[in-house]
C-alpha cells in the first residue's frame, strides 16, 4: 500500500515533532507501507511536501510513537543540501561526517562538531573526544563540559534547559532548548549562546547570544527551510562518480527549481536539488560514464 506521509507524520516516526504535529493522533503503519522520500519546502507556517513519484518511494517501515510525550532527539542532523533563510542570513549543509556538520553560510564555510562548537572557530579538537556522543540524544537537564581547541582553548559547558513549543516566520516547532557557556581557562569572560532545536527538521530554528569576549553574533529565526527529504531516513549522496564538477553541469542542464503541488516552483542551490533528485541525477551520471549523450 502506497502512502504519502507529510512531514509531520514521517518526522513524528523518528521521535520528533512540530508544534502542529504534537496534536496528531498516534502514527502507525506496517511494515509493508511505502514512505514516499520527496523534497519538503517549510516556510510561512505551511510544510509543502512535492508531488509523489516512485523514484523517492522506500520500504522503510515507520514505527508508532505518541506524538505529545517527549522522547529523546538524536543526533539527525537536516539532510545533506538543506537550504536555510534566516532573518540574518543564508546556508546550505554542504558536507556531514558522523558529528561533523558544514554549512556555507553567506557563501562562508563554517565546521562545528554536533552544535556543541557552533561560533568558537575552526580548530575541531574537543577534549575529550567522546563529549559529542555524551550529548546525543538530547534530554532535559542533560549536560556535557569540555575544552575546545588546544594551546589556549576554552572551558565550554553546554546544557538543555527545557523543551518549548515556539513559533518563527518558517512556522510552530517543538524544540529542545540548549544553553552554551564558554570562556578562555585564562580568563572568565563568559560567552552565552541559546539554541532552539528543532528535531522534526534537524537544526537551529531561533539563536541569541551574549558575548562578554567581543561582538555578539547576530541573533535570528528561521525564515524558510527546503529539505531535499524528510530528515527521517536521510540518504546522503554517496554515488559513483560524483563531484562538485558534475553537480554543477546536471544543474546547468536540468535547473535548479523544484515544483510544489501548489504551483510554486522554489528555486534552490544545485546540492539541494541534487539530493532532491538524486535517482535522476545516478540516472545521468550513470549515462555520462557511458557516453550517453545528456537530455533534459
Amino acid at each position: 500500500m502506497n502512502r504519502l506521509i507529510g512531514l509531520a507524520g514521517a518526522l513524528c516516526a523518528a521521535g520528533m515533532w512540530t508544534g502542529a504535529a504534537a496534536q496528531q493522533p498516534l502514527v502507525q503503519t506496517s511494515p509493508s507501507d511505502h514512505v514516499i522520500q520527496a523534497p519538503v519546502v517549510v516556510g510561512s507556517g505551511r510544510v509543502v511536501t512535492a508531488p509523489a513519484n516512485e523514484q523517492y518511494a522506500t520500504t522503510a517501515p515507520v514505527a508508532a510513537v505518541s506524538p505529545t510525550t517527549p522522547q529523546p532527539a538524536p543526533f539527525k542532523p537536516a539532510p545533506l543540501g538543506t537550504f536555510m533563510q534566516t532573518t540574518a542570513d543564508q546556508r546550505v549543509i554542504i558536507t556531514e561526517n558522523g558529528y561533523l556538520i558544514t554549512r556555507e553560510i553567506n557563501g562562508k564555510r563554517d565546521t562545528s562538531i554536533a552544535m556543541l562548537t557552533d561560533g568558537l572557530g575552526e580548530n575541531q579538537q574537543v577534549f575529550p573526544p567522546g563529549t559529542p556522543a555524551q550529548f546525543w540524544p538530547l534530554e532535559v537537564g542533560k549536560k556535557v563540559t569540555f575544552n575546545y581547541g588546544a594551546g589556549s582553548p576554552l572551558a565550554v559547558t553546554a546544557r538543555v534547559l527545557r523543551t518549548e513549543t515556539i513559533t518563527v516566520p518558517a512556522g510552530t516547532f517543538y524544540t529542545y532548548v540548549i544553553e552554551r557557556r564558554s570562556h578562555p581557562v585564562s580568563d572568565f569572560r563568559e560567552d552565552v549562546a541559546t539554541y532552539w532545536y528543532a528535531p522534526s527538521v534537524g537544526d537551529v530554528v531561533k539563536f541569541q547570544e551574549v558575548r562578554q569576549s567581543g561582538a555578539s553574533r547576530k541573533p535570528y529565526e528561521m525564515v524558510q527551510l527546503v529539505l531535499p527529504h524528510p530528515v527521517a531516513n536521510t540518504i546522503p549522496v554517496t554515488t559513483p562518480g560524483d563531484t562538485p564538477e558534475r553537480r554543477a553541469e546536471f544543474c546547468t542542464q536540468h535547473g535548479t527549481a523544484l515544483a510544489m503541488p501548489d504551483g510554486r516552483s522554489v528555486p534552490v542551490p544545485c546540492v539541494t536539488y541534487v539530493e532532491a533528485n538524486l535517482p535522476t541525477y545516478t540516472s545521468w551520471l550513470n549515462g555520462q560514464a557511458a557516453g550517453v549523450p545528456a537530455t533534459r
